[in-house]
């Protein structure tokens, strides 16, 4: 049977079967996770079917921790608890390490729940040049409802105000940062039914000898003097975004 045709190639469709153009919307069909913003090219995922096995875990402050958890996930039963420190400003983070992708446009999306007393969920795409490391940043501020990204002073600049959003153990935030490496810009952020335009930043940009990777993370930071928790469903990496 010839390759990439509809299964009822060489004949006439059935009542109940017709030729489906958008394989996005099949791969959404059969399971995918990619389908909150399915532009760019898929080069790496997980939903933590192995809890930590595929990312590395750190934190602050005492009893910060990262475990699986397996009633409160988003696209299936499982998800990684990311708990802080007991001391206000106090993080807990995942993170994966990437070879160095084709220049262009790169996306990161994470999906994420919220409980009370978080302070900021960061998403981060970060790129080691061999002499540089070079940080593009969203966060959400959780006390307040906004967005903010890191630009290339160091400050921390608002791009929007979705407002705060629902707490719950399985409420589900999605956020997805994409970046142009090419042109060292930002490109926009989506952020649930929002889409917030970037191309005015830059990332901030260090000195640093790191050998040439990515590396792409979730942090989430407490607002009070005890452990809180978010929840992270999955992360998704992609090149070949849209940068314009």
């Amino acid at each position: 049977m010839p390759h990439g045709l509809p299964d009822w190639w060489g004949a006439a469709p059935k009542s109940t079967t017709y030729g489906l153009q958008d394989m996005a919307e099949l791969a959404a069909r059969l399971g995918s996770i990619v389908t909150f913003d399915r532009r760019g090219d898929v080069i790496w995922q997980s939903r933590f079917e192995d809890g930590i096995a595929q990312v590395g875990v750190s934190g602050t402050g005492t009893y910060n921790e990262v475990y699986p958890q397996i009633n409160s996930g988003h696209y299936a039963g499982n998800c990684l608890v990311l708990k802080t420190g007991n001391a206000a400003g106090d993080l807990a983070e995942i993170t994966k390490v990437l070879p160095y992708p084709a220049l262009g446009g790169i996306g990161h999306e994470i999906g994420f729940s919220l409980t009370s007393g978080i302070r900021y969920v960061y998403n981060s795409l970060i790129f080691f040049t061999g002499s540089q490391k070079q940080w593009y940043c969203v966060r959400y501020v959780h006390t307040s409802g906004a967005l903010q990204l890191l630009h290339s002073n160091g400050t921390w600049y608002n791009i929007g105000s979705p407002g705060i959003q629902r707490e719950g153990e399985a409420i589900y935030n999605q956020m997805k940062l994409v970046g142009d490496i090419l042109n060292s810009k930002y490109v926009r952020v989506v952020f649930n039914s929002g889409n917030y335009l970037a191309s005015a930043y830059a990332p901030y940009v260090t000195a640093d000898t790191t050998t040439k990777s990515m590396t792409v993370g979730i942090d989430v930071y407490t607002d009070i003097a005890a452990n809180v928790a978010a929840r992270a469903a999955y992360m998704i990496v992609t090149q070949n975004e849209p940068v314009t």
